[in-house]
């Protein structure tokens, strides 16, 4: 079983288990993403340290290569004089490219390997992204949902609490005003010189009446 299967099953098994244990789907979702999340970032260590793996192993089967054509120059220069010593640098020689040989081997593994690792990285990055865009797509979809519905309860006939309270509330008010009306009382001084004042006005049209009709006699 790779990687990807293990996380998917771990995965599924740890939801199972989270929705048996919460009715919030968004706390669900939320918990799934931090578990792919970590998953992603555990691949990640692991693909990376493969890649290293790789790279010093390259490294490796470079020097080999170097040396085993250095020890065959060796060879050839002690030859004519000194053929113990140019045997004992074939044999060298030998030894490099055998080992050579098997670090290749090795090495195309690795590579195989950091491949399958690195797909197996970008689904679970993929899965990832397409687990965000989702619980966030959710999310807005939530609020408007309950937006909608905190609306529709106030606006629904059986929502008649909330009405009475703003009633009751401007009752409230409007007996407070009445109340404790500031507008001043009725001043009886004024009134009283007010109607004096009305009576004079009134007598002096009468008397300028009666003097106009004396003249025209």
């Amino acid at each position: 079983m790779n990687l990807f299967t293990r996380i998917s099953a771990t995965l599924t098994g740890s939801l199972d288990s989270l929705v048996s244990q919460f009715e919030n789907h968004e706390a669900v979702a939320a918990a799934a993403i931090d578990e792919v999340r970590a998953a992603v970032a555990k691949a990640n260590v692991r693909t990376e340290r493969t890649r290293k793996e790789r790279i010093k192993l390259e490294e490796r089967i470079h020097t080999l290569a170097r040396q085993a054509s250095q020890w065959s120059e060796r060879a050839k220069e002690v030859a004519a004089h000194d053929e113990p010593r140019a045997l004992a640098c074939l044999a060298r020689k030998r030894a490099a490219e055998e080992q050579h040989t098997a670090l290749k081997e090795a090495l195309s593994q690795q590579l195989e390997t950091e491949h399958t690792m690195q797909a197996q990285l970008h689904e679970l990055e993929k899965r990832l992204q397409q687990l965000q865009q989702q619980h966030q797509l959710m999310r807005s979809r939530q609020s408007s949902s309950d937006a909608m519905r905190t609306i529709q309860r106030l606006q629904t006939p059986n929502n008649e609490a909330i009405d009475d309270v703003f009633e009751r509330w401007e009752m409230q008010l409007a007996a407070s005003d009445y109340l404790y009306d500031t507008h001043p009382e009725s001043d009886t001084l004024e009134s009283d010189f007010l109607a004096a004042e009305e009576q004079a006005s009134l007598k002096a049209e009468l008397d300028q009446l009666m003097n106009n009709t004396s003249h025209k006699e």
